[in-house]
């Protein structure tokens, strides 16, 4: 950056933390992302075990970005007891949601059962409705309310704004992230983007090529009668 050898070793320190923060927001938020795609082209940790029912279920993206905007904010606090402060910040946060309890929570979502979803058991379950606002169109995430629900507020929240790279390189350093597909459901993500065979080297730019799968995907999920939000 512009200055840097005049910088005290203290300003550097605070410049680098920062800047830490900022790229950890968007690798994870990326990571988090690339997952969820996997999962939907058919990528599984365990062998005959599906994930693709979670694949941008309703609320991934806009429970990852909570995590990921709190853990910035509980990380600037610099207090010492980082899981204690994050639980205190988790549960003001979800209070601002009118957090419903366990059993509130379990008895709305019966009622979406054949709606939204059918089924029970993990990995055979069918998700009719999926989310998959990742902020392509405003740069936040939103939640997915249920509509008709009186326990559901009518309040309208701002949503988290997503990380970018422009973050990460406003204080002069310059970053470029890319993916390196190893898992065995990425050569059919890779062939949806380069419509080719030889795909074995190709990388993953995420601003310019989640955009390609999301619309991909949503194509998909309407031939397969889903709703999704975004």
């Amino acid at each position: 950056p512009n200055g840097w050898e005049n910088m005290s070793n203290n300003n550097k320190k605070i410049v680098v933390h920062l800047v830490a923060i900022k790229i950890a927001k968007y690798v994870i938020f990326n990571a988090a992302n690339w997952h969820e795609i996997l999962t939907w082209y058919g990528h599984s940790k365990v062998p005959f075990f599906s994930e693709y029912p979670s694949s941008f279920s309703w609320e991934d993206s806009f429970s990852n970005m909570m995590g990921i905007y709190l853990a910035e904010k509980v990380i600037q606090e610099k207090e010492s007891d980082f899981n204690y402060n994050m639980t205190i910040a988790i549960r003001t946060e979800m209070e601002s949601f009118r957090m419903l309890s366990r059993v509130e929570a379990i008895s709305i979502t019966n009622t979406l059962k054949g709606l939204w979803y059918s089924g029970w058991a993990p990995g055979l379950i069918k998700m009719k409705v999926r989310n998959f606002d990742i902020g392509q169109y405003d740069g936040y995430i939103n939640p997915v309310k249920i509509k008709n629900i009186p326990e559901c507020s009518e309040k309208i929240y701002p949503g988290y704004m997503v990380p970018t790279l422009e973050e990460a390189n406003e204080h002069g350093f310059l970053f470029q992230v890319e993916i390196e597909p190893k898992e065995f459901a990425a050569k059919k993500i890779l062939k949806v983007l380069h419509k080719k065979n030889g795909l074995e080297k190709l990388k993953i730019r995420p601003e310019i090529d989640l955009p390609i799968l999301l619309n991909d995907m949503k194509k998909d999920a309407l031939n397969k009668g889903y709703i999704y939000y975004e």
